[in-house]
């Protein structure tokens, strides 16, 4: 697991634009900031590869209840091979498809790809 971030995104995205322009005071950036400011973008891209990447399982009951309670967020599939999706609110009876490849990502209220939602106690 990637450790919990101590600088913030805002601030690791300044120092990476003064790193990599030397006339904006990268030498000024102190080493550790610097490998501080890498760790915090790097969980980044993690974090957004993760949301873009979707997941091979279908959400549990709890999770969809959740996403759906919560932020009023819906999932999207895509089943098999072929370009066939399905966005719903609730998700139920997709149990018929487990022999399908299957690839979910979660929906914000506006549609827009977002985290997969969490529930107490995990999966």
């Amino acid at each position: 697991m990637i450790p919990v971030e101590r600088m913030s995104l805002a601030r690791a995205l300044d120092l990476a634009a003064r790193i990599a322009d030397p006339e904006d005071g990268a030498d000024e950036v102190p080493q550790g900031d610097r490998r501080e400011a890498v760790d915090v973008l790097r969980c980044e891209v993690v974090r957004l590869r993760t949301i873009i990447e979707g997941r091979a399982v279908p959400p549990t009951a709890k999770e969809a209840r959740a996403h759906s309670h919560t932020t009023r967020g819906a999932f999207v599939v895509k089943l098999g091979d072929g370009n066939a999706h399905c966005c719903a609110r609730v998700v139920t009876g997709l149990q018929r498809f487990e022999e399908t490849s299957q690839r979910w990502w979660a929906l914000d209220a506006s549609g827009r790809p977002c985290a997969w939602p969490t529930t107490e106690g995990g999966r």
